[in-house]
């Protein structure tokens, strides 16, 4: 009897082991899971983060449009893009209208629209009126997905503030049409004075097109008249990035002189080297 009782011990035992063992077994599993899940979230917020920062400092947000339930999230840098409370209400598309200059909106929503029916992306600009009153340029980009019996689900973009760069733009845009209306010969070339530019009174008081001048040298102009001297002066002078004044004999395509008061500027570049000259001249035959 005693030797069967110690067998049976035995067993329950061994069988009390084999369970505790299983279930250190299965704990050390677990752990081991839950470790390796807690390490996905953290690397998943640490991405996130990045994210979020790398956002932050290229100056664009995230946004979603749900066309169902006429929903508009944004991300925290739209919020700050936008100058918005991100404690208010959820928003509708008609918050996002309401900061959308008036005179940008119908291009904007036409923009949005054509996005609906080519299913394409799409990229569009406009300008908001922030929440603290400022005015700024958006560059947009937006995707649409679709169910899939046509109908819109989702609309899904980007903002980035680009006002330096809209600023930028328009200030050139604006000194390129004074270059172009100008009355004065305007000229640019390279270092090497191979000429990249000339508007149109350049063209028309010489007597050629854009087209045979672009890629010529300046000594296309020359008659001969002007001495070395004044040449080599010129020279000296704008490559030591400083600017010259005088007059040179030039004559135009027809042959006929052509006496031009000139100015020839340095142009440098971001290193602060020489990349361009600039030549204003005026006939004063």
């Amino acid at each position: 009897i005693l030797a069967g009782w110690r067998t049976q011990a035995v067993r329950q035992l061994g069988l009390f082991l084999a369970v505790v063992l299983s279930s250190v077994l299965g704990l050390y599993v677990v752990q081991r899971r839950q470790r390796h899940i807690d390490a996905i979230g953290a690397e998943r917020r640490s991405a996130a983060e990045r994210l979020e920062m790398a956002a932050v400092a290229a100056g664009f947000g995230v946004w979603e449009f749900d066309a169902v339930a006429d929903r508009l999230r944004w991300d925290a840098s739209m919020y700050r893009l936008y100058a918005v409370d991100p404690l208010t209400p959820p928003m509708v598309y008609d918050d996002w209208r309401n900061c959308v200059l008036p005179e940008d909106l119908p291009a904007a929503e036409a923009a949005l629209h054509t996005l609906t029916v080519t299913q394409d992306e799409c990229r569009f600009g406009f300008r908001i009126r922030r929440g603290d009153g400022q005015v700024r340029m958006i560059d947009a980009l937006a995707w649409a997905f679709f169910a899939a019996d046509g109908s819109l689900l989702r609309i899904l973009g980007t903002n980035q503030d680009v006002t330096e760069r809209w600023q930028a733009e328009a200030e050139l845009r604006k000194l390129s049409q004074a270059v172009e209306q100008s009355a004065a010969l305007v000229l640019i070339t390279d270092i090497n004075g191979v000429i990249e530019y000339v508007n149109p009174a350049a063209c028309a008081t010489y007597g050629y097109a854009a087209s045979e001048l672009v890629g010529a040298n300046p000594r296309r102009f020359s008659s001969g008249l002007t001495s070395q001297e004044t040449y080599r002066s010129m020279w000296s002078t704008i490559l030591a990035g400083l600017e010259w004044r005088g007059e040179l004999e030039n004559r135009r395509a027809d042959g006929s002189p052509l006496h031009v008061s000139t100015s020839i500027s340095p142009v440098r570049d971001g290193a602060g080297g020489i990349s361009h000259f600039v030549a204003i001249q005026e006939d004063v035959s």
